[in-house]
């Protein structure tokens, strides 16, 4: 199998962390949380609030927040079945795990540093994680072989 040959089992590793870090994001986003009377004000000020969205659309912010909050799961889906994919359709898998792991590790770290700023704990633990996962499939990755 090519997704698990040498020189691909880490970057695999790495991607199917991205798709277990979907699930959790997920989850949390359909579980209701625990709310005190602060967040409660809050979360009713943010259904009461709307924006002008333009096209006729005026999402409450609280539509806005989670509509968000759930194109990071699919967007995380989206980069790990791309790795994935291009990994598992490469006659020459071992060759791509250095770009796909470079990009894969950027956007992990982007994300990491995003949760640090804005200070939420859990997303930041998980791409903290991840980053250095990637960055090692990608240290370990084979160079490229350029024709000619």
């Amino acid at each position: 199998m090519r997704l698990l040959q040498r020189g691909t089992r880490l970057f695999v590793g790495a991607s199917i962390g991205l798709l277990l870090v979907a699930a959790a994001h997920t989850a949390g986003h359909f579980s209701g949380g625990s709310s005190g009377a602060e967040v409660a004000a809050a979360e009713a000020a943010m259904r009461q609030a709307r924006l002008d969205a333009g096209l006729g659309m005026a999402p409450t912010v609280l539509d806005v927040f989670l509509s968000l909050s759930l194109t990071m799961s699919v967007l995380l889906v989206a980069l790990a079945a791309a790795n994935l994919a291009a990994i598992g359709a490469s006659s020459r898998p071992d060759e791509l795990v250095r770009p796909l792991a470079v990009v894969s590790a950027a956007a992990c770290l982007a994300l990491a540093a995003l949760y640090l700023r804005y200070r939420v704990a859990p997303p930041l633990l998980s791409f903290a994680v991840l980053t250095p996962l990637f960055a090692a499939a990608a240290a370990r990755g084979r160079e490229r072989k350029r024709p000619g």
